[in-house]
């Protein structure tokens, strides 16, 4: 079993740095971040840091894309751009999660044998 999730996680890293060699505009850490992060944050792996690193990166993107368009999402396809309504979320919830941390089932108290 562990071979094939080795061989899973070589072909998405291969596909991953893949991606970040042809974009070489899209900053390879960020995709990183938003790819990996969601997977670390299911798990409860690295919750604090990889929380902050989702926040710090949501408040990027509305400062320097997002908050010209407003608030909402382009729903009607009206807008020249997307609104900041989800960065928001993504933000308050990495907010939630760098205060209290994964929780009882994450695997940071697993490591840290319980406790708190």
């Amino acid at each position: 079993m562990w071979l094939i999730t080795m061989a899973v996680w070589a072909v998405v890293l291969a596909v991953t740095f893949e991606f970040a060699r042809v974009f070489k505009h899209y900053d390879y850490r960020s995709f990183l971040l938003e790819f990996l992060g969601p997977i670390l944050l299911l798990a409860g792996l690295a919750t604090r840091p990889v929380a902050v690193g989702l926040g710090a990166l949501m408040v990027g993107a509305i400062a320097t894309v997002h908050l010209q368009h407003g608030f909402f999402m382009n729903w009607s396809g009206t807008q020249s751009g997307e609104g900041f309504e989800y960065h928001l979320l993504v933000l308050g919830l990495s907010v939630a999660l760098a205060l209290q941390g994964g929780g009882r089932w994450s695997l940071d108290r697993r490591l840290a044998g319980g406790r708190r």
